[in-house]
């Protein structure tokens, strides 16, 4: 088994990034493991992805922890959220991920916002994102909050 971490070094090295932010938006990661990458895929050229179609999320954090595959697909919108293009993205990150990489993965979708309003809100919950043949719900984090890592792990 190829491990995803170097799959996408290899391939998109400088697309790397040590943090997953916007101009007024951060996303800390409490706790992750040091075997993690975050890849920025606005950075990835536009011929690496023209065969996968429709959008994609603003990062991909890829960790590989006790055997098992993380894929934490991330998306960053401020306060307008449409919850068909959040589903939209994330999964295109998802597929953009399995793409390069064809074995198992665990995956926790992420949106991260300023503000929702309450029926934006409870719309999103109850979408769910689909890989694998599997259904999964988007979890929120607020702008500048953490994602924890046993909340991530926890889904294997």
């Amino acid at each position: 088994m190829s491990s995803a971490i170097n799959i996408l070094k290899g391939r998109f090295s400088k697309c790397v990034c040590s943090s997953c932010e916007t101009s007024n938006c951060k996303l800390k990661l409490s706790d992750f493991p040091s075997e993690k990458i975050i890849l920025d895929i606005d950075c990835v050229e536009q011929q690496e992805l023209a065969h996968i179609q429709g959008k994609r999320c603003d990062y991909i954090i890829v960790i590989e922890q006790g055997g098992f595959t993380f894929l934490v697909p991330a998306e960053f919108k401020s306060e307008s959220v449409r919850e068909s293009d959040v589903k939209e993205q994330l999964e295109g990150g998802i597929r953009f991920f399995a793409e390069f990489y064809n074995d198992q993965f665990t995956c926790y979708p992420v949106l991260v916002s300023k503000r929702l309003s309450r029926p934006a809100s409870h719309k999103l919950k109850r979408i769910l994102i689909n890989y694998n043949s599997k259904k999964v719900r988007i979890k929120r984090v607020k702008c500048n909050d953490s994602l924890l890592w046993n909340k991530v792990k926890s889904q294997v």
